[in-house]
């Protein structure tokens, strides 16, 4: 139930989460049941239940029915989809990307089909919030990191850490707003308790950094690696050549060609809607999480 300030009183209320079992909902479900709040988690592999916790097996098609408050981390046309067969509802959060406007303007076919799926989903929830008179705010990070199980970090922290050092390509200016996935979290607990409702927000850390810089201080965490500056455009070609075999190549290959352009959040309205303090991006303490469950 929410004040007439439009804060949630009774945090008992039950809340449905698609995606839990993602790299954020894997840092936003402690958060949640610290702060008393009832989850329904939908998953396909569902894992044991715990106090506060129901996970439930299943998928978007199959979920039929929801409390007021839904959220959702997974896929962003998959939730519009199932959004528009959904006929009473209070509560939307929904976490996209910015992805939406950088992509749109990429040189990649693909990229530019991902921000335009994104664009439409965000078009479609928007519509079908309005009809159901539900309150919407619509989420979208850059660069998540800190669950190792991103696509830019992570599996450079994995190179250094295997290979021993890490190529930095030259020049790499294009500015970086790495986001730690507690930080959203926290973000969406407090979309959860009434903040930013009707709004989207753009949200990034709290440094912005050169391309260059980011793997630079990947490099200086990892024990002895070693950085090997590399020319871009070698770069780019090298990996454009073996692209069509292999999709990781792929996906290096698009972040090169975006290493000298800016890919940073629009936080103005952000530090409005929320108490916002994100954290510096220290990928040492991503390797201190790692050997700490290596031990467990």
């Amino acid at each position: 139930m929410a004040s007439q300030s439009g804060v949630v009183d009774a945090v008992d209320d039950e809340v449905l989460i698609f995606g839990a079992s993602s790299q954020i909902g894997d840092a936003l479900l402690p958060l949640l049941g610290s702060a008393g709040h009832r989850v329904r988690a939908i998953s396909r592999n569902p894992p044991a239940n715990r106090k506060g916790l129901r996970w439930v097996r299943g998928d978007f098609s199959s979920t039929r029915d929801s409390p007021p408050r839904v959220l959702s981390l997974g896929p962003l046309a998959d939730f519009a989809s199932w959004l528009e067969n959904v006929d009473e509802i209070e509560r939307v959060i929904a976490v996209g990307s910015v992805s939406l406007r950088h992509k749109s303007r990429s040189t990649a076919v693909e990229e530019r089909a991902v921000a335009a799926l994104l664009a439409d989903a965000e078009d479609r929830i928007k519509t079908r919030c309005s009809q159901l008179n539900a309150q919407l705010t619509l989420l979208r990070p850059c660069m998540l990191y800190g669950a190792g199980r991103d696509q830019t970090v992570a599996p450079a922290l994995r190179f250094a850490q295997d290979q021993g050092w890490l190529p930095l390509p030259s020049p790499a200016g294009g500015l970086r707003q790495p986001l730690h996935v507690a930080d959203l979290a926290e973000a969406l607990r407090q979309c959860l308790q009434g903040a930013a409702q009707g709004e989207t927000l753009e949200l990034g850390g709290a440094e912005r950094l050169r391309f260059d810089q980011l793997l630079r201080r990947i490099v200086d965490c990892v024990p002895d690696c070693r950085p090997r500056p590399l020319p871009l455009q070698a770069l780019r070609w090298g990996s454009a050549l073996v692209a069509p075999w292999s999709a990781r190549l792929r996906r290096i290959n698009r972040a090169l060609n975006r290493a000298n352009i800016d890919q940073l959040p629009d936080e103005t309205l952000t530090r409005q809607c929320l108490d916002w303090r994100p954290r510096t991006f220290n990928p040492a303490q991503l390797l201190d999480s790692a050997a700490a469950s290596s031990a467990e």
